[in-house]
């Protein structure tokens, strides 16, 4: 694993010398993604605490890279002390709740179960199950919610003077994927046709991306370390304005800037 850390990390970091720090999401075929998110902190002169949340939950530990230049790091460190808010409410069910779905009433009951597609509620009429799509709000009535369902990472930097930086941090979580999807498209007298492909990308994680550049990624990442070399080399000398990366068995498919990613969201977009 930590091999496949490094190469993934690797190719994310020669892109982000070509590229300005946008937010950005390049999503494997084996269900991970490298993620990039741009950070500014207004730092004191001296020892700074900073710290940032808005992190998968399902990052890779020891995934997780800072870029940052003019300032010392001196250490990093990786809050694990988090619970999922789907563990949460496993763990409160029997509780009153109180669900709005997009279209139709407001229903209150008792929470009997929760999955990822869907929560079942048990009311005055019965028992009610709700996909988690079609719902506008949830409201777990509890007095006692915990203060914290996702991982925290903090910095403790040092800087000789006081000033606005720019970091990036990069890291490799698991809740994401992509699929092509085919459409075959044939004319009136049945003499032409026309194949598009879209990828259909899915957010599982916790977090949703906003203004992100998304990539996909097709075919199998190379593990040994003779190709890792050649297709490191491969990227540093390909031009950053390719729509499409030729990576020796696999290839990286630019989809699109400045696109929105939410959180249990599935999107389409062309690429060929």
């Amino acid at each position: 694993m930590k091999k496949l850390i490094f190469i993934l990390l690797s190719f994310s970091l020669v892109f982000s010398q070509q590229e300005s720090s946008n937010r950005s999401l390049t999503i494997y075929k084996d269900d991970f993604a490298v993620i990039k998110e741009p950070i500014i902190w207004n730092l004191k002169s001296g020892s700074n605490i900073t710290s940032f949340s808005n992190i998968s939950k399902n990052l890779l530990f020891d995934s997780p890279v800072l870029n940052i230049d003019g300032v010392e790091v001196l250490s990093q460190t990786l809050n694990k002390n988090f619970s999922s808010t789907d563990s949460f409410l496993k763990n409160s069910v029997g509780s009153p709740v109180e669900i709005i779905p997009i279209s139709g009433s407001r229903t209150e009951g008792l929470l009997m179960d929760i999955n990822s597609s869907s929560i079942s509620v048990k009311t005055s009429k019965g028992l009610v199950v709700f996909q988690r799509s079609q719902l506008l709000s949830f409201t777990l009535k509890s007095n006692s919610v915990q203060d914290k369902f996702t991982p925290e990472i903090v910095w403790e930097l040092i800087s000789i003077e006081e000033k606005t930086v720019s970091a990036e941090l990069t890291y490799i979580s698991s809740g994401f994927s992509w699929k092509p999807i085919y459409t075959l498209t044939i004319n009136g007298d049945d003499s032409t046709a026309s194949l598009m492909v879209n990828a259909e990308v899915t957010n599982n994680s916790n977090v949703s991306l906003f203004a992100a550049n998304l990539k996909v990624v097709e075919g199998n990442v190379p593990l040994n370390s003779s190709s890792k070399k050649s297709s490191y080399q491969m990227m540093e000398s390909r031009s950053a304005t390719d729509t499409r990366n030729s990576l020796g068995d696999f290839y990286i498919f630019d989809i699109g800037s400045n696109l929105d990613l939410d959180s249990m969201q599935s999107i389409q977009q062309v690429y060929i």
